[in-house]
């Protein structure tokens, strides 16, 4: 009798392990059938980046830097599958989120007064400087960062994407 038991329940749990993989395959395509990636940024200074959708799946990295640009990739509930500048994936709660515009500095770059490479320059900065997007041409954004504002070349940034215009605020 205890032996029929055991093996009842190994494959019960086999049986559910197999369902749950082949159902997973299938929720994952409707989601990204559906789904408009976006560029969004981190909401706040500390931010938990999950190998799944869920608070059981385990932290694999944890952002420590708010208004950081990433690309929300695929959403599953209140969750969002995210990928930043460096190709690293995970998911975060929705909330962990803001629709606030940013982007970063990919290369050392020249905040310009004017969308032009011969106007005056205004501040230079290293790469890896988060930008708040005012808005953008196809070639210049319009930005700010602390207290100053100007223009930078949209090939210096990691945040947009290739033909997108974000209009003035």
């Amino acid at each position: 009798m205890k032996k029929i038991f055991s093996c009842s329940f190994r494959c019960f749990i086999m049986l559910l392990s197999v369902a749950n993989f082949a159902y997973m395959p299938m929720l994952s395509a409707q989601t990204t059938e559906q789904f408009q990636p976006y560029f969004a940024s981190l909401r706040n200074d500390r931010v938990n980046l999950r190998s799944g959708p869920g608070m059981q799946y385990v932290v694999e990295w944890i952002y420590q830097r708010k208004s950081l640009p990433v690309e929300v990739i695929n959403k599953y509930r209140d969750w969002l599958q995210i990928q930043d500048m460096d190709k690293i994936t995970g998911w975060v709660r929705q909330d962990q989120i803001s629709t606030n515009r940013t982007v970063i500095t990919t290369a050392k770059t020249t905040v310009q007064s004017q969308n032009q490479q011969t106007s005056t320059p205004i501040v230079r900065l290293d790469a890896g400087v988060v930008l708040f997007v005012d808005h953008c041409q196809p070639a210049w954004c319009y930005i700010r960062i602390k207290d100053y504002l100007g223009w930078v070349n949209r090939g210096q940034v990691w945040g947009l994407y290739t033909n997108e215009t974000i209009e003035q605020k």
